[in-house]
């Protein structure tokens, strides 16, 4: 019915006016219209954008999105920045409604890496994302976008993938290139000290996050992980308190306090406490920690 709407001398996408006042509806149906007239790179932004407004419903389950010649056609940077929107849905959905939901995108993301074999970005995209899927084919994608174009990017998708695999040795060494080839950036040492936070490592981490430090007195990112290092190997009660002062500095909607809080747990982890619930916000998850403090004195 779209597409016949669509294809109409007075219809078209404008039929589902984008506005001030937009709605839900006007949002897909303007997608639909889109496709059916091949312009499929707006087709899938809109959808994607429907996505991030209701996470849990499966709004790319059409034939278009499906069909192959759309991920042929379709700008393969589109839908690698379409891949990266979708990871913070992939991260807060529950795994029942996860696959789901997004389901039709894996597809998508395969048909156009087939497609594209050569666009760097979508590999690295699709590697990100299909951790929260099926990890043996994230690692694939992540090994071919290294090929491709090593970055730092390709480097700490592969480290966190083969971290998940218990590669500890090589995710240590794709850290470790990771920094290297962004070596002014504090949060390509953050991101190498919280792994190697997880890792156990925690002389490592600690001289990482110094580093970030030298370059970037008080960046956020990294006086938070220097503090989880700290705490984690002294595990005194006043060094998780500097930790949970650093991430209450911040305001909760921001990546500093977001990246404190899984600092937080991090460090509970690296406590090897079976009874630290790892939930919640930064002030539950300190009495959870000061609990369990008390109880290995």
């Amino acid at each position: 019915m779209i597409a016949r709407l669509a294809s109409h001398p007075d219809g078209g996408p404008d039929l589902f006016p984008l506005g001030d006042s937009l709605t839900l509806a006007d949002v897909l149906g303007h997608a639909h219209a889109s496709a059916s007239l091949g312009d499929f790179d707006k087709g899938l932004l809109l959808l994607a954008k429907a996505q991030e407004f209701m996470p849990g419903t499966p709004w790319a389950d059409v034939p278009w999105v499906a069909d192959p010649a759309t991920a042929s056609e379709a700008d393969p940077q589109v839908i690698a920045n379409i891949a990266v929107d979708l990871l913070p849905i992939a991260r807060d959905l529950d795994e029942s409604s996860r696959l789901p939901a997004l389901n039709p995108y894996l597809r998508l993301i395969r048909n156009a890496v087939g497609a594209h074999p050569g666009h760097a970005p979508l590999h690295g995209a699709a590697g990100y994302l299909f951790r929260r899927f099926d990890i043996a084919e994230a690692a694939r994608y992540a090994e071919r976008a290294e090929e491709l174009a090593p970055v730092s990017a390709s480097a700490v998708a592969l480290a966190l993938i083969y971290r998940d695999q218990g590669r500890a040795d090589d995710a240590a060494h794709a850290m470790e290139r990771a920094v290297e080839r962004d070596n002014r950036n504090p949060e390509r040492y953050a991101d190498a000290c919280d792994y190697l936070l997880q890792a156990g490592r925690l002389g490592e981490a600690r001289t990482y996050a110094r580093q970030g430090l030298d370059i970037h007195p008080g960046h956020a990112c990294c006086e938070v992980s220097a503090a989880a290092a700290e705490f984690c190997q002294s595990r005194r009660s006043e060094h998780f308190d500097r930790l949970v002062r650093l991430t209450q500095s911040h305001p909760v909607d921001s990546h500093a306090y977001s990246h404190g809080v899984e600092v937080m747990q991090i460090a509970a982890k690296a406590m090897g406490s079976q009874t630290v619930t790892l939930q919640g916000s930064a002030r539950q998850i300190r009495r959870q920690i000061k609990r369990e403090l008390r109880k290995q004195r």
